[in-house]
């Protein structure tokens, strides 16, 4: 997910919800936010080579 924002966090918590493994950048998200959700928050360069 690049950013997570409001919109972001939705589409995280719904592809959580699928069980699928989430990753997102946003350098400007809380690290807590993404952690209590279970994203790991990355790298612009990790988010671009995983996707």
């Amino acid at each position: 997910v690049m950013g997570f924002g409001k919109v972001g966090t939705e589409v995280a918590r719904r592809a959580k919800g699928l069980g699928m493994h989430v990753i997102a950048h946003d350098p400007y998200a809380p690290a807590d936010k993404a952690r209590a959700i279970g994203v790991d928050l990355v790298s612009f360069e990790e988010a671009i080579t995983v996707a």
